[in-house]
C-alpha cells in the first residue's frame, strides 16, 4: 500500500480542498461548476476547453500534439522530469513501471504505472488532499471510443490493446485499494453537482502559485 505523505503547512504545504482528477475517459461529464475547485487534468483534458488548476502529464506524445495548447494555458503545467520543454514547466522526479510499485507518491516524486490519471491521484493525495474525486476515469470502450475527444489512435480496437486497458483498470482497482475513503469515482453529471455543492470555492491563481512554491522548490 502506498503511504499517503502529507505536509505540515509550515514545513511547506498543506493543500486542504478536495481534488478533482479529469481523465479522458469516454464518459468525462461536463465540466461547468469546477472552474473554482482544485482541479488535476491529465493529457490532453485541454481539448474539452477547460482549463485545470494544473495539466500534468508523463507521456512525451501529450506535449508533442499539444504544445501550444499547453504553453498558453493558465494552467499549472507539471510533467514527468524529462518531458521539460519550457521554462514554465515543472518537471518532477518520475518512477515509472515496476519501479512505481516499490516508491510512493510526493509532492516532488510522480508514480504511473499505466494510467496518467492514477498518477495524478496519488500526486494529489501526496500533496494532502483530504478526498480525490475522480472524473472520465473509465479504462474502457464507449463504442469505438476510449476517450472524450473520438477514436484513440493509440487504442485500435484489437486483441493487441486489450492488455493496454487492462493494465489501465489494473491500476484503477489498485488505486480504490490504496485511496480508501479518499479516493472516490463520480458518477455522472448528477453527483457532480451534489458534490459541488458542498465544497467552497478556490482562488486559483494563489492556489497555483502555492503548488508551484511546494513542487519546484528543489
Amino acid at each position: 500500500m502506498f503511504r499517503w505523505v502529507e505536509l505540515g503547512i509550515e514545513a511547506n504545504l498543506s493543500i486542504d480542498y478536495p481534488a478533482f482528477i479529469l481523465g479522458n475517459g469516454p464518459r468525462l461529464p461536463p465540466l461547468t461548476g469546477l472552474e473554482r475547485r482544485f482541479t488535476v487534468g491529465v493529457n490532453r483534458i485541454l481539448k474539452t476547453g477547460f482549463v485545470p488548476t494544473v495539466i500534468l502529464w508523463v507521456d512525451r506524445s501529450v506535449y508533442r500534439e499539444n504544445a501550444e495548447a499547453i504553453d498558453t494555458s493558465d494552467a499549472l503545467q507539471v510533467c514527468d522530469r524529462s518531458m521539460v520543454n519550457r521554462h514554465q514547466h515543472i518537471g518532477l522526479h518520475l518512477w515509472a513501471g515496476d519501479d512505481a510499485r516499490k516508491h510512493v507518491s510526493e509532492p516532488t516524486i510522480l508514480c504511473c504505472d499505466g494510467n496518467t490519471g492514477c498518477c495524478a491521484a496519488r500526486w494529489a493525495l501526496a500533496l494532502g488532499c483530504p478526498i480525490v474525486y475522480l472524473l472520465g476515469m473509465e479504462a474502457e470502450y464507449e463504442g469505438e471510443r476510449t476517450n472524450f475527444y473520438g477514436v484513440n489512435p493509440w487504442h485500435h480496437r484489437t486483441p493487441d490493446t486489450e492488455p493496454t486497458l487492462a493494465v489501465m483498470r489494473r491500476e484503477l482497482e489498485r488505486l480504490l485499494k490504496d485511496g480508501g475513503s479518499r479516493v472516490r469515482p463520480v458518477g455522472g453529471t448528477v453527483e457532480l453537482a451534489d458534490i459541488l455543492a458542498t465544497t467552497a470555492d478556490v482562488d486559483q491563481q494563489s492556489l497555483r502559485l502555492r503548488l508551484r512554491q511546494a513542487v519546484a522548490a528543489e
